[in-house]
Order: C-alpha cells, then sequence, then structure tokens
C-alpha cells in the first residue's frame, strides 16, 4: 500500500482551461466537501479516468461508480480517508471513462419537472 503519510507534492492550477490535458497530472481526486450541490470537477475526473475519493455529501457522489473511486462518509475517521486514498493509488486495474450527456441530465430534469407539475 502506497504511504500517504508524506506531504504530497501540489501543482495548484486556477482559472479556467479550456482542456483537460491536466488531469494526467492527477493520481488521484480527494474531495471531501462537506456540502457540495453537484462538483462538476468529480465529474470532470472521472471523465478523464482519473480515479475519485469523494464525501457523501458531494451531490455527484450518487454517479462515483465502484470502478470510477469511492464514496466515504464525510464524518469517517481520517484513517478511513487515508485508506480510500490508498486504495485508489495502488489501482492497477483501468479506470473506465464517465459519460453521461446533455441527453441524459435532460431526461432527469424531465422527471423531475413532471412530478412539480
Amino acid at each position: 500500500m502506497n504511504d500517504i503519510s508524506v506531504q504530497p507534492s501540489c501543482n495548484w492550477q486556477v482559472g479556467w482551461r479550456t482542456d483537460n490535458a491536466h488531469f494526467e497530472q492527477i493520481d488521484v481526486l480527494l474531495h471531501p466537501a462537506k456540502a457540495e450541490p453537484y462538483g462538476m470537477v468529480i465529474s470532470e475526473a472521472m471523465a478523464a479516468r482519473v480515479p475519485v475519493v469523494v464525501s457523501d455529501a458531494c451531490g455527484a457522489a450518487a454517479q462515483v461508480s465502484a470502478e470510477a473511486g469511492v464514496v466515504v462518509q464525510l464524518v469517517a475517521p481520517l484513517e478511513q480517508w487515508k485508506r480510500a486514498v490508498a486504495a485508489q493509488l495502488d489501482r492497477t486495474d483501468a479506470i473506465p471513462a464517465f459519460v453521461r450527456g446533455w441527453d441524459v441530465v435532460a431526461r432527469e430534469y424531465e422527471n423531475i419537472y413532471a412530478h412539480l407539475a
């Protein structure tokens, strides 16, 4: 298992990007948000085949399959978060690309609005 007790190297990139090339430099996306309506970066990482470790408080957690990463309870102990990240870093299997088109999103919204009427 990877030793994640050492300080990780971070390369912060802030601002608008028109490409996904920066995901090639990411080994795992850790997103322990306390409150996040969706968290588009999670979908973007999965689309780029980057494994994710996210909190159950993220709206996008519902889209995280076991093949794409893991959802951890926000209140879980730090050790559980560390094990989840280490497990993703130790993966040898290929991450499937996350594909969720606007047609799927439109149908979901249509169903929501139909139930409101």
